[in-house]
């Protein structure tokens, strides 16, 4: 399909952060990586959710999300959303990110 045809054009090979999750996460099982910055490891949970994502039926109105992501820091979302946009039209998804602002009010991007 479209995702698969954007992951053969854009990546040569899985990192081994994600070729050591996908298979457990794609399981349902629980899992903690660790690994340096730009080892690839967004991606090691963003396409299993896409998939999981994609399995379920379309929500009602108004009703979701289906996929949560929590990142620590506003800069982590940030990044984290960005990744997740580049599927966005293959995998015909929605992104959208909330965090907290300096004052306490929530921001929404």
């Amino acid at each position: 399909g479209p995702v698969m045809d954007y992951l053969k054009a854009t990546f040569k090979a899985p990192t081994p952060i994600q070729s050591q999750g996908w298979p457990v996460v794609l399981r349902g099982h629980d899992c903690i990586a660790l690994a340096q910055t730009g080892s690839g490891k967004t991606l090691g949970f963003a396409l299993p959710s896409i998939v999981h994502l994609k399995a379920q039926t379309m929500p009602a109105p108004m009703e979701g999300p289906v996929v949560l992501v929590l990142a620590p820091t506003r800069e982590l979302i940030a990044q984290t959303a960005d990744e997740y946009r580049k599927f966005q039209r293959y995998a015909r998804v929605r992104v959208g990110m909330a965090y907290g602002g300096r004052d306490g009010q929530a921001d929404r991007g």
